[in-house]
């Protein structure tokens, strides 16, 4: 199969097993074994390439070295070698290459372009790993915009090569179509990779190849993740796994879950249901045979997950699962995740040498956003707190939104420990701001919750009557409707909330939403009410109990404008108090979302 034509009819063959079958089916069937068995090296070049995007990393490698040691011919030794080292990027394990003295090809083939990417994903995997010799002087902004010059010049070329390529010469880059989308969003260029995601996915419709659906749908969620598009991000995830839940190696699938995960912890909702079976995956499963970076950026983002729900235990238990963070195959994104949550349990332990290292690990990192913006987290925890902590974890230029959504939260969360009021309500206004962009409700509700964090009733005892009415009284009913709904005077029903108040040691109704009562009824159904952005920011402070006063000096309105809102948001919403508007703010209220 050495002269056009053949190749030509490989690629017919290839693109009809891969229009009705997955990548992996594609490398263990009959057309696998065929390339398996070619006597062109060229065929085995083929499979190595759907091998490594399948995920069987080491059967590839030991393919290609078996190229190179028996074929003489320099172009197919190019390809090979080419092919080998895009392994070797992306599972250091394979074998030990010095990147930085690695040199950087010319040209704009497709064998110039993997090498190319090899080297840049490469130098990220190493990032933040300490040298045997010890840190020297930590890299500065040049060596970051070398990084990034890198990856636009693959991106590029990359583009130029696929504009006009026939199915031969996407599949001949199918490896690339999946990871030069990858490699753009770990360098914080979001919008190249939702626009890459939909280039994916013409591509895979122009040339009729429906097994790579899966990774089209992985990298468009990733980047609606990555873009905090969480409404729209969380279907090509679910899709994703699916596609990818009976390969033989779950490496993706994993590395799916792990992505849902994250999500999880924006949207502060459940995390996907096989727990169990991802857990089995990480201790035993056969991902280890393969691309172990898949598994190692999965342990990842576990144990960011289980830190964001407040378990950082488990998160630093799961962090050096594989052992010390080292040895995780990680890209700087990660390894800048791991260090923080390792960090951040070290220091509620009081373990100061483990958080000296771990940020001693960020420092020595490229000062990429994700770099400096974890750098200042971490800084800043370990301070204690700047004076005004809403001012004290500045957002970096060129961050990715789901990155400025967690360091808005680390403002809030900053100002509300340490009882700065005024902060605290502007740093909830900014954040509420952002996270009307993705419509993450949850996330916002999470925010206010900090307010006000339940408090445990235990030992208290109201009368059934008592614990009756405070529950619809908690849930926003006025004394009005309760006596309506219950048949009672309306000084019965104060009568009654003045006494469960008391019992609960509370002093004011809108406090009612902030204790656990052992009944609880649901606001009066209906439609989620839609606000504009800055009412969404108002019935967010009143939800966190500032006053209109508050609110002005946190928004910079006057009060009479923040009167107009309030009578607008009573209106929409049909509630009359503002203990009411806290409740439906917990289940019923979205903004709308901004342009952008």
């Amino acid at each position: 199969m050495t002269d056009t034509a053949d190749t030509t009819r490989a690629a017919v063959i290839e693109s009809e097993r891969l229009g009705s079958d997955n990548v992996w089916d594609l490398v263990t069937g009959p057309a696998g074994r065929g390339l398996a068995e070619s006597a062109d090296p060229r065929d085995r070049i083929r499979l190595a390439r759907y091998e490594q995007l399948a995920g069987f990393e080491r059967q590839a490698h030991k393919r290609l070295a078996d190229i190179l040691r028996t074929v003489d011919d320099p172009a197919v030794r190019a390809e090979a070698r080419g092919q080998q080292l895009a392994g070797a990027a992306f599972e250091p394990g394979l074998e030990t290459v010095d990147w930085l003295a690695h040199r950087w090809p010319e040209g704009e083939d497709v064998t110039a372009l993997r090498t190319k990417l090899a080297i840049s994903y490469a130098l990220l995997m190493n990032d933040g790993v300490e040298p045997p010799e010890g840190w020297r002087e930590p890299p500065t902004e040049r060596d970051w915009n070398l990084q990034l010059a890198r990856v636009r010049e693959v991106h590029d070329g990359f583009l130029a090569y696929i504009g006009q390529a026939d199915v031969a010469q996407i599949l001949s880059a199918l490896d690339l179509v999946v990871l030069v989308p990858l490699l753009i969003l770990t360098h914080s260029m979001q919008d190249e990779s939702l626009a890459a995601a939909g280039r994916m996915s013409r591509l895979a419709e122009r040339a009729r190849i429906r097994g790579l659906q899966p990774y089209v749908d992985y990298v468009e969620g990733v980047s609606l993740t990555a873009a905090a598009r969480v409404d729209e991000a969380a279907a090509p995830l679910e899709r994703a796994a699916a596609g990818f839940s009976d390969a033989p190696n779950l490496g993706w699938w994993m590395t799916v879950r792990g992505t849902q995960y994250v999500l999880s912890v924006m949207t502060a909702t459940t995390p996907p249901d096989d727990v169990e079976r991802l857990e089995r995956e990480l201790l035993a499963g056969t991902w280890r045979d393969g691309r172990r970076s898949l598994g190692h950026g999965v342990i990842a983002s576990v144990a960011l997950m289980l830190a964001g729900h407040g378990d950082l235990e488990a998160a630093r238990r799961i962090a050096l699962s594989e052992g010390d963070i080292d040895d995780l195959q990680v890209g700087s994104s990660n390894r800048c995740w791991l260090a923080e949550v390792i960090f951040t349990a070290a220091l509620a332990e009081g373990e100061t040498d483990e958080c000296d290292r771990m940020l001693r690990i960020v420092e020595h990192m490229m000062p990429s956003p994700w770099q400096q913006a974890t750098l200042h987290r971490m800084r800043t925890r370990r301070d204690g707190g700047p004076v005004d902590p809403s001012d004290g974890v500045p957002e970096i230029p060129g961050s990715i939104d789901s990155e400025i959504l967690r360091t808005r939260w680390v403002s809030l969360a900053g100002a509300v420990e340490h009882g700065h009021r005024s902060s605290a309500y502007r740093a909830l206004a900014a954040l509420d701001e952002f996270a009307a962009q993705s419509r993450a409700a949850a996330f916002r509700v999470r925010a206010v919750q900090l307010f006000r964090p339940p408090r445990t009733t235990t030992g208290v005892t109201l009368s059934t009557r008592q614990l009756e009415v405070a529950t619809l009284a908690a849930a926003g009913r006025t004394n009005r409707e309760i006596s309506q709904e219950l048949f009672l005077g309306i000084r019965t029903v104060e009568g009654y909330v003045r006494g469960a108040l008391a019992a609960l040691g509370l002093s004011r109704r809108e406090e009612l939403a902030t204790v656990e009562l052992p009944v609880d009824v649901p606001p009066p159904a209906g439609e989620v009410v839609q606000l504009t952005l800055r009412q969404g920011q108002v019935a967010a402070l009143v939800a966190a109990g500032a006053t209109n006063a508050e609110i002005a000096s946190a928004l910079e309105i006057s009060e009479k404008t923040v009167d107009k809102h309030m009578a607008v948001i009573k209106d929409r919403t049909g509630v009359a108090t503002r203990t009411a508007l806290v409740t439906l703010f917990r289940t019923a209220i979205a903004p709308s979302r901004p342009s952008r």
